[in-house]
């Protein structure tokens, strides 16, 4: 089996690249250079143990200690000879991360982005702007392949938590041509073991239904009181007890906001002629959300008068806090949010839903997100008209 580079050494990183490793893949991992004391000891190591109920539909379970072949801050040494090319850094790095990587891409590599966050159009740009002709195919996914979060970094080996795996995950390559050729050349990738891929009929499809902005933004924004006051107020959480959405958040008002943007997102995706994907509006007013079809199937719904109980869901390393600092307002809501206004205004369909969250962020965080993140003009597609961009979208043709 080739060579699998995963650029970033997070959460997402650790995981795949252990769980890759477990599934017989030679696995290389890259973090870039100022972020090298965090992972000093994995240098080192290069030892990630996999732990937890794994939860899923078909009962798969992969966990042990593995050891990559390769923890660096050397991009060229990390990319040279590989065939899987995985992006696992967070999407604000996306820019930085491609501005690197594309001098070294070789003819022949598949380039992945879970979550895809628009990370495809940015690589594709990128190549166009560094002149970069390599022949390679690029595809993105609407999510990563679990929920994990590392819990443990330590001199002997670090540890991740994966609380649940999927086994259905959307996905398109750009242009969408290639998509048949790419997840032929997915067959060797561990991380899809469990997964029935569904195919987007574009990339502005995956994106569109990227469930993080739809779970994320508004349970986050919208529960801020209690966020900021969990565990200092008294009587308003505990310190003891990590704040998660999912658990305290979610609720039929915030169902309610959630259902309402999914429109939003819909129409956006009909005046432009792509898709997204399809839910019942029952789903969401439950406790489990769209996430829970993720991982356990169709058909699947936590009842809202439901409690998770802490042991059933994730758990997060000694001392962590949920704050606004999030990626679920840092990550979800720059890119997600403000890539949908933007689509929204080119395909002539007001957001009003996403527009007020957007406008209650800005205040909260004194940032204007209305300018700040991604713009179709960032991403490779501004000015386009609507029959261009399924041109680009579907045949790379600019």
């Amino acid at each position: 089996m080739s060579a699998i580079v995963f650029i970033g050494a997070g959460n997402s990183g650790h995981a795949m690249a252990a769980d890759c490793k477990l599934g017989g893949a030679e696995v290389r991992m890259y973090e870039f250079p100022e972020y090298a004391d965090g992972i000093r000891e994995l240098i080192e190591h290069r030892a990630i143990k996999l732990w937890g109920p794994e939860r899923n539909a078909k009962d798969f379970k992969r966990n042990g200690t593995a050891v990559l072949d390769m923890v660096t801050t050397d991009i060229a040494q990390a990319m040279k000879g590989a065939k899987h090319v995985v992006f696992t850094c967070r999407a604000n790095a996306y820019e930085k991360a491609a501005q690197l990587a594309v001098p070294y891409l070789e003819d022949g590599q598949v380039i992945s982005f879970m979550p895809d966050n628009f990370g495809s159009f940015i690589l594709r740009r990128v190549m166009r702007e560094l002149g970069c002709t390599k022949k390679i195919l690029v595809g993105g996914w609407t999510s990563m392949p679990f929920g994990s979060r590392i819990t443990h970094k330590a001199a002997d080996f670090n540890q991740v938590y994966i609380m649940y795996r999927a086994v259905q995950l959307r996905y398109d390559t750009l242009p969408s041509c290639d998509a048949e050729a790419y997840i032929e050349a997915m067959a060797d990738y561990p991380c899809l073991d469990t997964i029935d891929p569904l195919r987007g009929d574009t990339m502005l499809d995956v994106n569109f239904s990227n469930v993080n902005p739809l779970l994320h933004v508004p349970a986050t924004l919208y529960n801020a009181g209690a966020i900021e006051n969990w565990g200092i107020i008294e009587d308003v959480g505990s310190r003891e007890v990590f704040f998660d959405i999912y658990r305290h958040g979610f609720s039929p008002s915030i169902s309610n906001i959630q259902w309402a943007q999914y429109q939003e997102e819909c129409a956006i995706a009909k005046a432009l002629g792509v898709g997204i994907q399809p839910y019942d509006k029952d789903i969401f007013y439950t406790r489990s959300n769209i996430l829970g079809v993720e991982f356990m199937g169709d058909g699947y719904a936590l009842p809202m008068d439901h409690s998770i109980p802490a042991e059933d869901w994730m758990i997060y390393m000694p001392g962590e806090r949920f704050d606004l600092n999030t990626r679920y307002i840092t990550e979800d809501l720059p890119i997600g949010c403000r890539m949908y206004h933007d689509l929204g205004v080119i395909a002539g369909v007001q957001t009003p839903v996403v527009d007020a969250m957007l406008v209650a962020a800005s205040v909260m965080k004194g940032v204007d997100y209305f300018t700040q993140g991604f713009s179709p003009e960032y991403i490779g597609i501004g000015g386009l008209s609507p029959s261009a961009l399924l041109d680009y979208l579907k045949y790379g043709t600019i």
